[in-house]
């Protein structure tokens, strides 16, 4: 439901823009690297007998977590932009992280258990509005939709088992750029998505839950055309 809103959020403000979409329409393409932090808050719901322990003895309490985990991260994204006014631009885009990114890591559950989770293939959506502080400084905010797929390598007992979830979330950010050139700026931004639930039953014994949240500090360079 939320997506649905978000996509029609978008599609609404692109056809009020579009007849300011003019000859001044330009595409860009752009790529940066900094640092991404992935937190999340993590359930782990065993089942009678405990983690390993199949279903004989009492239901163990739910094992509560924050996960946080801190990544040299990469990203490549492309879209066009256009003046709204003579001040205020509009953008919309598409992204893609192109890095594995680690996301939580379990190791102190009973049984033997221990589990290591990744986040892959994050892209989205972007929804873009900037201000003119200058001749070639521009500040702007975002939205952005979101997808990720989320793997996780387990090992119960020595015997190993990999689970994978997809997951989707919305994102906002703010950021500047700064022209050095007619076709060629730079830019600083910072990006934070909050990520659905993700739930994984972990070897018919129990259930694992992480809710991701990922925030992303980035400095990189694009060229317009």
């Amino acid at each position: 439901m939320l997506k649905r809103v978000f996509i029609s959020m978008f599609a609404a403000a692109g056809l009020v823009a579009a007849p300011y979409a003019s000859a001044e329409m330009q595409g860009y393409i752009s790529g940066g690297l900094g640092f991404n932090a992935v937190n999340g808050d993590v359930v782990f719901l065993g089942l009678p007998g405990g983690a390993g322990g199949g279903v004989v003895g009492p239901t163990p309490p739910p094992v509560n977590t924050t996960s946080g985990k801190s990544n040299l991260t990469g990203q490549i994204e492309g879209g066009v932009r256009f003046p709204y006014s003579d001040n205020i631009i509009i953008g919309i885009g598409l992204y893609i992280n192109p890095l594995s990114l680690d996301a939580d890591s379990i190791n102190n559950i009973p049984d033997a258990f221990s589990m290591t989770t990744k986040i892959k293939d994050l892209k989205g959506f972007v929804g873009e509005i900037g201000w003119k502080l200058g001749p070639s400084t521009v500040a702007y905010g975002k939205l952005t939709l979101n997808q990720a797929r989320s793997e996780s390598a387990a090992t119960l007992n020595a015997v190993p088992s990999n689970l994978t979830a997809n997951f989707s979330g919305v994102g906002f950010g703010a950021g500047f750029r700064q022209t050095l050139a007619d076709n060629m700026y730079l830019f600083g931004e910072w990006h934070h998505i909050d990520g659905s639930e993700v739930s994984i039953t972990i070897f018919d014994h129990g259930t694992y839950r992480i809710k991701p949240q990922l925030t992303t500090g980035l400095v990189g360079a694009g060229l317009t055309f």
